[in-house]
């Protein structure tokens, strides 16, 4: 579901950027955009396989990841000094006091990190290629208002584009990936699914 960061607050998974060499068919297969701020897409189309009754060739067209993308906050907090903090009243802290976290800044929240996973994920060019956008998140900032159609704003897409929030549950992004492979599937084209959390944790 959103995975929820070992910090007090960001984005499941490490920063990085790539672009899988998987291409979409052109069969009607929807490609998919995952975001977590993980995001992923994708259609294969596997190579021809012979009929066992004829000479004639099929394609099989399946819909999956094509690429994905992450974000971190890069603020961190060492760990030993929360145990210190907490000594005098919780020795045990000590014990957890090794390495350090990732924190958000003040500035950041489920929607910035949302865009910024997206961004990640997707270059400006491929950006007119999304048909629909899917966030999925526990902590969202916005309890009345679509958080989703806040980060396609941010992202400069078509007023056309679909948008859907998601949670309740921390399988919350579990079940819009899924969704979203089948929706791709049906051909409803090409989906960007993210999943951003901003989770209070434990001191350390």
């Amino acid at each position: 579901g959103p995975m929820h960061p070992s910090a007090p607050g960001g984005c499941a998974g490490a920063h990085a950027r790539r672009t899988l060499g998987a291409r979409s068919g052109n069969r009607g297969a929807g490609r998919f955009h995952l975001g977590f701020s993980i995001e992923s897409t994708g259609s294969v189309v596997p190579p021809r396989v012979a009929d066992a009754d004829s000479s004639v060739h099929k394609e099989y067209a399946v819909t999956g990841i094509v690429a994905y993308g992450a974000y971190v906050p890069r603020l961190r907090l060492d760990r030993s000094v929360v145990a210190k903090a907490h000594a005098w009243f919780a020795p045990g802290l000590r014990g957890l006091g090794r390495g350090e976290r990732s924190m958000t800044n003040w500035d950041e929240d489920v929607i910035t990190m949302a865009v910024e996973a997206a961004r990640d994920c997707l270059p400006t060019a491929q950006r007119s290629r999304i048909a629909s956008i899917v966030l999925a998140s526990t902590t969202a900032p916005f309890a009345d208002r679509q958080n989703s159609g806040v980060v396609k704003e941010a992202l400069n897409l078509d007023d056309a584009v679909a948008t859907q929030d998601t949670g309740g549950s921390q399988k919350a992004a579990t079940g819009a990936l899924i969704q979203a492979l089948q929706a791709a599937k049906g051909g409803a084209g090409d989906i960007l699914c993210i999943a951003s959390e901003h989770a209070k944790a434990k001191p350390a």
